[in-house]
């Protein structure tokens, strides 16, 4: 169940002025974090490459079931299966033999979203906002502070639940004859269902067993004592509970063989590797995998940075558009001319900004994208140019009222 609410205010000219000079400002902002954070980018996708390729180069197999002292502090990768021990869950008294035990606590929750639309007004230059508030119910892990809602009255959240979150790890998990470190045990994360039942239900405190019931193996908590909940109708404060295990198995793992544990490798470009995944993985399987990662999040963090210069660019030019906007349909001729303004300046800037980043990490691919920047900025003033010749030529054509004798 969901409710909607919506809102109507109105701003005037001036006050659209002063709120976009505002803007403007902020917006100056978040284009030099854009510029630093593509920066920062490209020399981390560069040291994590240079990081993946040494190691590539160095890592060795070895036989997991012995240590071989010579190989200490060498880059090692084995495949072993990573043994587990009896982990209970205190609440419920559930034990499993496990590397990693995790009860997760949702509890049923509003929350709200907001939607916001704003249309210039067709005189005075002022604006109206449309803003709509809707509250849904959801379960959620972390609470949701209600008291910062827009509409409070009836969507209120209750501030804890009765039953938090908690996971277990082993206290010593032995692959073959390496020790796991607690660093690379919390990324085993294969985990599966543990079913719960009106056993597992019955071992919850008294007043808490009366309050819940068990739906589909997950066990269902009022958030009221003294209730008895309903899962299938949930209300709000009421707490839904799950059990997982990740059992013992085969886990592949690279790191810097440190007597008998792992360690992070340092690599001559200065950074860090230490790996460990589920299942049974060719070192050259892992790298490549890794080397992936780097590329998707490289590219992820470029379109990011882009988008935020996009944005920070138009809210910029944004005192123009209001400017303009006095005169009718003209704001909306300017505020279509602003977004590819904005757009072309974004691509040309970022493209920029990337392109010093290779100079300085890559330098013969930089200096190419740097020709490429500055074919896109020639085109933006190209563009802006020829705007403003056709503006000239349609003022020159228009006809001039003969004067009154």
């Amino acid at each position: 169940m969901s409710q909607s609410f919506t809102e109507y205010s109105r701003q005037g000219y001036f006050g659209r002025i002063g709120g976009a000079i505002v803007g403007a400002i902020v917006g100056v902002v978040f284009l030099l974090v854009a510029i630093v954070v593509l920066f920062w980018n490209e020399g981390r996708a560069v040291r994590t490459a240079k990081m993946l390729k040494e190691a590539a180069s160095v890592v060795v197999t070895v036989d997991p079931a012995r240590i071989d002292p010579a190989r200490d502090g060498k880059l090692v990768h084995f495949t072993a299966d990573a043994q587990g021990e009896a982990l209970a869950d205190p609440l419920f008294h559930v034990s499993r033999t496990a590397i990693r035990l995790k009860r997760t606590a949702e509890m049923y929750q509003w929350k709200q979203t907001e939607e916001s639309h704003t249309h210039n007004n067709a005189i005075g230059g002022g604006s109206t906002t449309e803003k709509t508030y809707t509250y849904s119910e959801v379960w959620s892990e972390t609470p949701i502070n209600s008291s910062e809602f827009h509409i409070r009255p009836g969507h209120k959240n209750p501030a804890a639940k009765r039953i938090e979150s908690q996971t277990w790890a082993a206290a010593k998990v032995q692959a073959g004859a390496f020790t796991i470190p607690p660093e690379l045990v919390n990324k085993i994360d294969n985990f599966t269902p543990v079913a719960l039942g009106d056993p597992e239900r019955s071992q919850l405190p008294d007043a808490m067993q009366k309050d819940s019931t068990i739906l589909d193996g997950k066990c269902y908590v009022a958030g009221d004592p003294g209730r008895t909940v309903e899962a299938p109708s949930p209300h709000i404060g009421d707490v839904r509970v799950t059990l997982e295990s990740a059992p013992p198995g085969p886990v592949s793992v690279i790191g810097r063989q440190a007597g008998a544990t792992i360690a992070s490798y340092g690599t001559p470009s200065g950074g860090a590797v230490e790996l460990l995944y589920v299942g049974a993985h060719p070192a050259s399987e892992m790298i490549a995998s890794e080397e992936h990662h780097n590329a998707k999040l490289t590219w992820i963090l470029r379109v990011a940075g882009f988008v935020v210069m996009w944005i920070a660019i138009g809210v910029m030019l944004q005192p123009l558009r209001i400017m303009a906007g006095v005169i009718g349909i003209l704001g909306d001729l300017v505020g279509a001319g602003v977004g590819i303004v904005a757009f072309l300046a974004a691509g040309g800037i970022s493209a920029a900004t990337i392109a010093i980043a290779w100079i300085v990490y890559r330098p013969v691919l930089g200096l190419g994208l740097l020709a490429l920047a500055a074919a896109a900025m020639i085109g933006l003033i190209v563009l802006w140019k020829g705007r403003a010749a056709r503006r000239r030529t349609a003022t020159s054509a228009m006809p001039v009222a003969n004067a009154i004798p």
